[in-house]
C-alpha cells in the first residue's frame, strides 16, 4: 500500500511504496523536501544531495518568476551542462498515472 509524506508549507503531497524510507533535514535548517537514496530505497543508512544516485522530491519559491516547469528544467540543464559526465540524448515531458480531465 505504501505510505503518504505531505508538506504543508508547500501544499503537496508523495505517495511512497511499501518499504521506501524519505531522508530529510532537521530543524531548524528549511524543509524542502526529501531524498530516496539509490539504487536501494529502502537504506536507512544517510542519503545526501552529494550522492551519485537518488531521488530528489523538493519544493521552492518561484523566485525566478519562471512561466514554465519546462522554463525551470531548460535552465538548469543549460546551467549544469559542463557539470554533466554524460550527454542528454532526450528529454521528455513525464506523465504520472491519470491526468485531472480523465478521472
Amino acid at each position: 500500500m505504501g505510505r503518504q509524506i505531505s508538506h504543508c508549507d508547500y501544499g503537496f503531497y508523495v505517495l511512497l511504496p511499501e518499504g521506501f524510507v524519505a531522508h530529510s533535514s532537521l530543524p531548524p535548517n528549511p524543509n524542502h523536501g526529501f531524498l530516496i537514496g539509490l539504487p536501494d530505497p529502502t537504506t536507512v543508512q544517510s542519503v545526501s544531495i552529494e550522492g551519485q544516485r537518488l531521488i530528489f522530491v523538493t519544493a521552492e519559491y518561484n523566485s525566478s518568476v519562471a512561466q514554465s516547469l519546462k522554463r525551470v528544467v531548460d535552465y538548469l540543464l543549460d546551467l549544469n551542462a559542463s557539470l554533466r559526465p554524460f550527454p542528454l540524448l532526450r528529454k521528455d515531458l513525464p506523465r504520472l498515472g491519470k491526468s485531472f480531465s480523465e478521472k
